[in-house]
């Protein structure tokens, strides 16, 4: 009986990284924690950020800090830990608690009531590759601060599991519109949309 040979191309095998080699890179000086990388799924992601970018994730961080309560806190770009193979680095993260309480381990996925992203040229990512992973990791309330439309989109309810996870409701939010903010199921307060982007050229 003829048996079939198959080769492996080692090439076509990306070796995936776990969250504390990742730290650990970063420790040993290989990398620097102004190299704005992201470990999503083991993968390391180099994140590019302009200025209109830069300027709405500020916008939004503050913005949310006026009307948050005393036991949350607003992470501005920094790390979150989720499993063993992801150190996400949203936008803009409320976090339950204070952050001195999460020396000198970051917080999990599970302590976070909101999330944004600020899509500016990240259409993909903030769409199609995070949009499953916040939703699988049950992250309560996902805004995507869209810089080129103008609005906020709003996902809500998580739902399924793995690649297949999503959000059962998105509302949207135009411009001359205010998005309500949700924390465990309240709304706080409300924003409007447009103090979060950046001004009419």
């Amino acid at each position: 009986m003829a048996t079939e040979v198959r080769k492996i191309d080692a090439c076509h095998r990306p070796y995936r990284l776990t969250a504390a080699q990742f730290e650990g890179m970063i420790e040993a000086g290989l990398l620097s924690e102004n190299d704005d990388l992201e470990l999503l799924g083991g993968i390391l992601y180099k994140m590019v950020k302009k200025e209109d970018h830069n300027f709405s994730v500020g916008q939004t961080a503050e913005s949310l800090r006026r009307i948050l309560p005393d036991n949350f806190h607003v992470r501005e770009e920094k790390s979150l830990r989720h499993g063993k193979k992801s150190l996400p680095e949203p936008d803009v993260a409320v976090v339950s608690g204070r952050s001195s309480d999460y020396r000198p381990q970051p917080p999990s996925t599970g302590d976070v009531s909101l999330i944004v992203e600020v899509c500016h040229h990240t259409r993909k990512a903030d769409y199609e590759q995070k949009y499953p992973r916040y939703a699988a990791a049950r992250i309560p309330v996902y805004w995507i601060v869209d810089l080129q439309l103008r609005r906020v989109e709003v996902f809500t309810r998580p739902t399924g599991g793995g690649a297949a996870a999503r959000y059962a409701e998105h509302t949207t939010f135009l411009e001359d519109s205010e998005v309500p903010v949700m924390i465990q199921g309240r709304q706080i307060g409300q924003i409007a949309v447009a103090a979060l982007l950046p001004p009419r050229v």
